[in-house]
């Protein structure tokens, strides 16, 4: 998306070529949620960032195995600060961000950017498009970030373990 012609992904044929395959109440909830979004704070300091990468694959290597992901969107703002940015195309807000488990996607996405990219990361946000809705993770800096992240891989692994376990015994069974 063309952060500083926005407005060009509002027109009709870009929404069909986008959202192909969709029907046309979803497309005409597509550019509602896009066009809202556009207005929103959080696209402004998009448009102001210095740096934006999109759709950034990674894949940590943890002690109980593989975590692959996507980070919908890692920025450098206007002021050096390093973000991670996910959308959900739900309502959301805090509390359905913990129940839902994307408060630890967003703790992995941290991780992955800290381990492998070596980014010093200010926060991550869901940004939830129905009710434009920001949830906001922040993140130490400095001296605290190696045990701010030691403690979220410590808790990727033990939910690794925890389906390992599971799955053998569910292999045991059969």
């Amino acid at each position: 998306m063309d952060l500083n012609d926005p407005g060009k992904y509002l027109e009709q044929d870009a929404l069909e070529r986008v959202f192909s395959g969709f029907g046309r109440e979803d497309i005409t909830e597509a550019r509602k949620l896009v066009k809202a979004f556009f207005g929103s704070p959080l696209f402004r300091q998009l448009q102001r960032a210095k740096q934006v990468r999109r759709e950034v694959d990674f894949v940590l290597n943890l002690r109980r195995g593989l975590v692959h992901g996507k980070l919908d969107v890692l920025f450098e703002d206007e002021e050096g600060e390093w973000h991670i940015l996910d959308y959900k195309t739900a309502l959301g807000d805090e509390l359905s961000a913990r129940k839902s488990g994307y408060d630890l996607q967003i703790a992995v996405y941290a991780l992955a950017a800290h381990k492998i990219l070596g980014v010093p990361l200010r926060s991550g946000i869901l940004y939830y498009l129905k009710n434009n809705k920001e949830v906001v993770t922040d993140f130490p800096s400095g001296g605290q970030a190696p045990e701010h992240f030691e403690k979220i891989e410590k808790q990727i692994c033990a939910l690794q373990e925890k389906i390992l376990n599971f799955s053998n015994e569910m292999s045991a069974k059969t």
